[in-house]
Parts: structure tokens; C-alpha cells; sequence
């Protein structure tokens, strides 16, 4: 056996539509991977994301009986550029079986998902074996592939997000009262690096 090392989160910045498909899914968003340190068998990842866009048939165990169902899964290939790059599940030759078959995700009625907790899978590779292949999103019906988006190693820029308006922190009591906005401007880098701009007007 030998050991895989955690190494540095790695990052889906974003998404685009797997090739070849032309329905009317579009997956927004991204995602983190956190490797865990571990053999040929035992190493695993931890996914969270952020996504929207998603199939709203994808409810909780909506998949189980569905191949790749509401599937979120690391592939061997390194481009999506077309599907004949993307290739099968990427995992060590070592396991048994293929662990990526339970990874799905739950989308609410809007097409969203945020997966904050974590969904681990044992791979039995590092976030190094990782990075640079692809991770795909499907949607229930026939396990269909419907997203694309690299693994690599910054976080990605991401949308502004804003602050709309501001109440009363709870418990206080005193006299000042905060109105206004703030803008958040993402800059793109690594788990030490990436950064937030903040312009606000209060």
C-alpha cells in the first residue's frame, strides 16, 4: 500500500455546460475539495459547493435508483472541451469498486444547492492526483451529464455579492442605527491568497 498525502484544498471555479448537451440546465457556482491523507484505499476528498442552475428533480434519494442520478463526480479527463475528454469516475485502482456511485446532490425547488457540511468520498487519491481533471454535474433522468468544470488550485473570482441593508445587531440597544449597502468584489487566488474587496455606502 502506499500513502497519499492530503495536499492543499483544491478548486472548481466555476462550470460549463457539458459538451454536447443543449438542454435548459445551466450550472452556476463552484466548489472545494479537501483531501484527506490515507492509502490507495483509504485516502478520500470532501466536497462542498455553492451552485445554482441544478435539476429540481434532484430531490433528497431522488437518484438512488438512477445511474449517475443527480451525480456529482470527479472524472479521469482534463478538458471539456468535448466529451470524448472527459472520460469515466476518476478514483485509484487499488478500491473495489467505484466510490463515486452515492455522490449526489440536493436541490431545492429553485435549482440550488449548498453543500456547506461535506460529502466525503474514499478515492484513494490525493487532491495533487486530482487537480487538473474534471468534475462533472448530472441530472436525474438517465443519469445525463449537463456540466463541466476543471479542478485546479485557485478558488476563482466568483459574482459580487452585495449587503442590501442593514438592522440592528441583536441586543443592541443604543443609538446609532446603520442604513445603507456594501459591494463585495472577489479576487481569484488560493486557499492562502483569494481575497475579498469591500466598497460599501452607509
Amino acid at each position: 500500500l502506499f500513502c497519499s498525502g492530503a495536499g492543499s484544498p483544491v478548486y472548481v471555479p466555476s462550470f460549463s455546460a457539458y459538451p454536447g448537451y443543449s438542454g435548459n440546465l445551466k450550472v452556476v457556482g463552484s466548489m472545494t475539495v479537501v483531501g484527506t491523507s490515507g492509502t490507495g484505499t483509504t485516502a478520500k476528498q470532501t466536497l462542498t459547493w455553492s451552485l445554482t442552475g441544478l435539476d429540481t428533480d434532484c430531490k433528497a434519494k431522488a437518484g438512488d435508483a438512477v445511474a449517475n442520478g443527480c451525480g456529482i463526480h470527479v472524472h479521469t479527463g482534463t478538458s471539456c472541451a468535448s466529451a470524448n475528454d472527459v472520460g469515466g469516475h476518476y478514483y485509484s485502482s487499488s478500491l473495489s469498486s467505484d466510490p463515486w456511485g452515492p455522490i449526489v446532490y440536493v436541490a431545492t425547488s429553485d435549482g440550488s444547492s449548498n453543500e456547506n457540511k461535506g460529502v466525503g468520498v474514499v478515492t484513494g487519491l490525493s487532491n495533487g492526483d486530482i487537480t487538473g481533471r474534471v468534475m462533472v454535474v448530472h441530472e436525474l433522468a438517465s443519469g445525463g451529464r449537463i456540466a463541466c468544470g476543471i479542478i485546479g488550485t485557485t478558488t476563482g473570482a466568483g459574482s459580487p455579492v452585495y449587503v442590501p441593508s442593514f438592522s440592528a445587531y441583536p441586543g443592541y440597544s443604543g443609538n446609532l442605527k446603520v442604513v445603507g449597502s456594501m459591494t463585495v468584489v472577489g479576487t481569484s487566488g488560493t486557499g492562502t491568497t483569494a481575497k475579498q474587496t469591500l466598497t460599501w455606502s452607509l
